[in-house]
């Protein structure tokens, strides 16, 4: 018996592994927290269901390791702290049209 299957395995792999393994020894797995209803493996709706919810579930974990491999305040296109200062040439033009 578990609670949500997300922490039951870490990946869709392992979570069909840990269920196969619980069938052949004769058991059945039942997922409680499933809005109401109970899933239970023993039928193939219910492995689909529990493949389906596994995939979201390895999903959402690889989303979430991607977030923060990052560096804090860290996005994918912005870049943080001071601006570089514009180049040398630049810097002279700039000065030379003002002058």
């Amino acid at each position: 018996m578990v609670t949500k299957p997300d922490r039951l395995a870490r990946s869709t792999g392992d979570l069909l592994a840990l269920v196969k393994r619980v069938c052949e020894r004769g058991a059945e797995l039942r997922i409680l927290s499933m809005g109401g209803a109970e899933l239970d493996t023993s039928s193939p709706t219910s492995a689909l269901m529990l493949t389906m919810l596994g995939a979201i579930a390895q999903f959402e974990r690889d989303l979430m390791l991607g977030k923060a491999s990052r560096a804090p305040g860290q996005r994918a296109s912005i870049r943080a702290g001071r601006p570089r200062p514009a180049p040398k040439a630049i810097r002279f033009r700039i000065w030379r049209e003002t002058v």
